[in-house]
């Protein structure tokens, strides 16, 4: 019971002396202006004390009351500092507190004589007005040193012209200065004691913010270091991505010179032979007369000509994005099949070239889609195969249907073309292998609108290729199967 009324007791008074301790200091203060309001409190409540017990224990001992008045009455001024704090006075609370110790120093050191031992409080002072003020405060700076050095020489003329503290002076005994002294050393003592205590947790909190700023400054340049790195890895993608898009955009304007140059011999070769043609019937000696062979050609011709224009239409109307209407309904897909490739096996015939046809027994027979749109997929796929096939060599047309999607494939026999160079064919304005173009012909139009038209139906035309074996189209859409088969 005594013991639990013992630790109350204790908790209760170290919880009223850290609140003296903390009087005066706010939540906005930094934790260096905290330190020296507290510094302030802590000198001033345990001095206060300290002052008063020794000054009636003197008196006890040597009993003048110029010794004890003194003493009673510094101890009020000790925490009238405190009370000035708590209001928010700190500069007056410090000066204050300051001139306390200073008197205290002059008073004594005078009326009790060298035996006063000043020199030890007068550096205790000096220590203590740096701890309580500002660094950068210059008054404190000099202030230190000067007020404890003018009040020792004041003392030192004190003692050379034997004059006490206003003309008081207290005549001790050898033994009442013995006695003095050992009171006196254990104060000087806990105040030296105190100060250099708190100048060691301002010395290990100042150590611990320079150790968290460090910290800080280090994560920052880490952090610096890191986004550093991502910038760098940054700017080199955007280089490499310029480079690449630059590269792109010189291959893209090559194409179209090369086009603009190919697309010209396209449509001057049918144009040359029309105007060839009707250069003859105009010539008087031929009378106006036209053979079968004439009209033959300038039909053949004629046709060329506007299914070139027909494919630069088309090509230019998917760009833009104007061609997105489509016409859905169902149509006999297997009859439609056979008959598109006996139209291209008759051309396919002239040129020695067998065109084979194979249907899965899964492959509908009809289907609901755009047949107009499916029909140029086709076209445009089929006339390629056969015109990079070379003579008695045959294409293969496969139709199947696998995980809700119909296939058409197309293969062919023709020398192939290397996988780098596939993506190219689907761009409108390259061709691939140029030489290949070159001897075969033709615009390079048909793959790339094949690829757009499919498209507009949810499909997707592939390529894959074997250079000296062929190559094999896959194209492929969505399988909408109708119920009934309309007309």
């Amino acid at each position: 019971m005594v013991k639990k009324l013992f630790q109350q007791c204790r908790q209760f008074c170290g919880k009223k002396i850290e609140d003296i301790f903390n009087k005066g200091i706010l939540n906005t203060f930094s934790k260096e202006d905290a330190r020296r309001v507290r510094v302030v409190n802590i000198m001033a409540l345990v001095t206060g004390i300290l002052v008063a017990i020794y000054g009636v224990t003197f008196y006890l001992i040597f009993p003048r009351l110029v010794i004890l008045i003194p003493a009673l009455c510094c101890s009020p001024l000790f925490f009238t500092v405190i009370y000035i704090n708590s209001k928010g006075k700190y500069l007056f609370a410090r000066m204050l507190l300051m001139s306390i110790f200073l008197g205290i120093m002059l008073y004594y050191g005078s009326i009790l004589g060298q035996e006063a031992d000043a020199q030890v409080l007068a550096v205790f002072i000096m220590t203590l007005i740096l701890l309580v003020s500002k660094p950068h405060t210059k008054l404190s700076r000099w202030l230190a040193p000067i007020a404890p050095l003018f009040c020792l020489i004041v003392l030192e003329i004190a003692y050379e012209k034997n004059a006490g503290f206003f003309g008081l002076r207290a005549e001790l005994a050898g033994n009442i200065v013995t006695s003095y002294r050992r009171l006196i050393i254990p104060i000087v003592v806990v105040l030296n004691f105190i100060v250099i205590f708190q100048y060691q947790k301002s010395v290990e909190d100042l150590l611990i913010t320079l150790r968290n700023r460090n910290n800080t400054l280090r994560k920052s340049r880490d952090e610096n270091q890191r986004q550093k790195k991502q910038l760098q890895v940054h700017g080199e993608k955007l280089q490499e991505d310029v480079r690449i898009r630059t590269a792109e955009l010189d291959r893209a304007n090559q194409s179209k010179t090369i086009f603009i140059s190919e697309l010209s011999n396209e449509l001057s070769a049918p144009l040359n032979a029309i105007l060839e043609m009707t250069s003859e019937l105009a010539n008087p000696a031929s009378g106006g007369r036209i053979s079968g062979h004439q009209l033959r050609s300038i039909q053949k011709n004629s046709a060329q000509l506007k299914a070139l224009i027909e494919n630069v239409r088309q090509l230019s109307e998917i760009e833009e994005g104007k061609q997105t209407t489509l016409n859905l309904h169902p149509f006999e897909l297997k009859a439609w099949l056979e008959n598109t490739v006996y139209q291209f096996s008759n051309e396919a015939k002239l040129q020695d070239i067998e065109i084979l046809k194979e249907m899965d027994p899964r492959f509908p027979s009809a289907v609901i889609t755009d047949k107009q749109v499916l029909t140029e997929v086709i076209g445009h796929v089929l006339s390629s195969a056969v015109k990079f096939t070379e003579a008695r060599k045959s294409v293969r047309v496969r139709g199947f249907m696998n995980a809700g999607k119909l296939f058409i494939q197309i293969c062919d026999q023709s020398a192939g073309i290397s996988m780098d160079k596939i993506p190219s064919l689907f761009r409108p304005f390259d061709q691939g292998d140029r030489d290949v173009c070159r001897k075969f012909g033709g615009s390079g139009f048909g793959l790339a609108i094949a690829k757009r038209k499919i498209e507009l139906l949810g499909g997707d035309l592939q390529i894959s290729s074997t250079v000296g074996e062929g190559t094999n189209f896959l194209i492929s859409w969505p399988a909408t199967v109708p119920k009934e088969v309309g007309a």
